[in-house]
């Protein structure tokens, strides 16, 4: 349709549901701090060498974040600015149809 803006498919990929693995159990923090709960994995006094990461993978992480980020926000600039786009192009029809019904 006219005034429609369509995102080229390579630049800015669907959103991309992630499945979550199933709750663990949560401790209850009752100090007062605003500490987040942490979840429990096993017996507690160790944390297991599957949830230690290295910087680098941590710094991967934030970099990958940081783009879809970013592309992101600029899906929801274009989508907004193809509505606006859309809203203008209605009034000026809304307009030109009620000159139609004065005459």
């Amino acid at each position: 349709t006219p005034g429609q803006f369509i995102m080229p498919p390579n630049q800015f990929p669907p959103m991309v549901v992630h499945q979550h693995r199933p709750a663990a159990a949560m401790v209850v923090n009752t100090s007062g701090s605003n500490k987040r709960p942490r979840a429990v994995t096993g017996s507690g006094s160790q944390p297991t060498s599957r949830r230690q990461k290295t910087q680098a993978q941590i710094d991967r992480r934030r970099e990958r974040n940081r783009i879809l980020a970013r592309r992101t926000r600029l899906r929801k600039k274009f989508f907004f600015e193809s509505l606006q786009k859309e809203v203008t192009d209605l009034q000026l029809e809304n307009l030109a149809l009620k000159e139609i019904v004065k005459t």
